[in-house]
């Protein structure tokens, strides 16, 4: 009986590092998001690093966040913020994976969910006179990502659960932010 039991066990702990983690398994460790805009045919630059035209697909790692510049001539410039939140696929590795599933996820960045997923835009032409906002040359503090989070949810670029995620994961960074302040 013993030695049953050695054996499923052996079964199963070689399953657990074959597989690796649950997130992983299921989401990988990209995830593609859809832009578009009204009119077509916008600059979406993504982190100063990328850029493509909309509309346009494009495939990021999940364990990062990310910002995005939308900008065309005769309109005003949008800025979205893309977050990494936790998956809920995350759960999965505590019933099957346990840590090694868990430390598979977290090493991948497959254990995070970009929010938002699509990205539709109607961009707002310029007013006669008005000068179009550029976009900002110094990353988005917690504060600006904040507002622009509550933007996105009152022009409907994401609904509830996504600008919830979205504010806990800015509030985890406060806090964090808070606790590594040196003293003064």
């Amino acid at each position: 009986m013993v030695f049953y039991v050695s054996i499923v066990a052996g079964l199963l702990a070689s399953i657990a590092v074959a597989g690796g983690g649950c997130a992983t398994i299921i989401n990988g460790e990209t995830q593609e998001i859809q832009v578009s805009t009204n009119p077509t045919g916008a600059t979406v630059s993504i982190d100063k690093m990328q850029t493509v035209i909309t509309p346009a697909t494009v495939n990021l790692r999940r364990n990062k966040d990310y910002i995005f510049t939308i900008t065309k001539q005769g309109y005003q410039t949008q800025i979205i913020p893309v977050t990494g939140v936790l998956s809920g696929w995350v759960l999965g590795n505590l019933v099957f994976g346990g840590l090694i599933g868990g430390a598979v996820d977290a090493a991948t960045g497959s254990g995070f969910t970009l929010t938002p997923e699509k990205i539709n835009i109607a961009l707002s032409p310029i007013a006669a006179g008005q000068i179009a906002a550029s976009a900002p040359t110094e990353p988005l503090t917690l504060d600006d990502r904040d507002r622009l989070a509550d933007e996105m949810l009152a022009k409907k670029n994401v609904d509830k659960k996504q600008h919830k995620a979205i504010k806990a994961k800015i509030a985890q960074e406060r806090s964090q932010a808070a606790t590594q302040k040196p003293p003064q």
